[in-house]
């Protein structure tokens, strides 16, 4: 018996960094699946307002110049919550992922709930014997082709 969920969302966001409260999104990515079928996705940079640390800028590529001209996250906040709100929400170390995405929406007045799987918790339970689950581990043990992870 098949006891995945019918419907969810693979979300991964890129921030400012590590705080929800005082980091901001940069960049945003979403594939909503049903069925075991990709039916929507919404992908795009967000300018974060505040500028983004040298740090984050080396790890994700993403540079102050990338979201100078790019939309503030109130324009998407209506598309990305009808998206993503009341369905499981899928992500690696998915917390920090939805902290972050709950408090950009609660800075927009929204009342953002989901339930969460974290790919991190599930590989732990699956793979016992990995020691390591990050993203990088996690690609190179599942043979996975992903030329830039932070994007």
């Amino acid at each position: 018996m098949n006891h995945f969920p019918k419907s969810f969302v693979i979300v991964d966001l890129e921030t400012t960094g590590g705080d929800p409260y005082t980091g901001r999104l940069m960049e945003i990515a979403i594939l909503k699946i049903e069925n075991m079928q990709l039916t929507d996705q919404f992908s795009t940079l967000i300018n974060p307002q505040t500028p983004i640390p040298p740090f984050v800028s080396n790890l994700t590529g993403i540079k102050n110049s990338d979201v100078q001209t790019a939309p503030i996250f109130d324009k998407y906040a209506n598309q990305i919550f009808d998206l993503t709100n009341e369905i499981l929400f899928v992500a690696h170390n998915a917390r920090f992922d939805y902290q972050f995405l709950k408090s950009s929406f609660s800075r927009t007045n929204f009342n953002y709930q989901a339930k969460i799987l974290c790919t991190v918790e599930l590989l732990q339970s699956l793979y016992p014997e990995w020691g390591k689950y990050n993203l990088d581990e996690t690609i190179n043990r599942l043979e996975l082709n992903c030329p830039n992870r932070h994007r």
